[in-house]
């Protein structure tokens, strides 16, 4: 497997833990099984995009240099 695939497999699948784990806290903020609102689903990505993109940077910086 490639580099930039481990890359991108690795960001994806932290955008879904951290995005999960934020959309669970609002949930559970809000009252439980509630629906996000749109503020919800904005937290869930934001958080997870700032999860992945702390991963990705954090792996490459173990990539070796070109």
């Amino acid at each position: 497997m490639s580099a930039t695939a481990v890359l991108v497999l690795e960001g994806v699948t932290d955008f879904i833990i951290t995005g999960g784990a934020a959309l669970t806290g609002y949930m559970t903020a809000n009252g439980g099984l509630v629906m996000p609102s749109r503020a919800g689903i904005v937290l869930t990505v934001v958080a997870g995009l700032v999860g992945a993109a702390n991963q990705v940077r954090g792996r490459m910086k173990e990539l070796p240099k070109a």
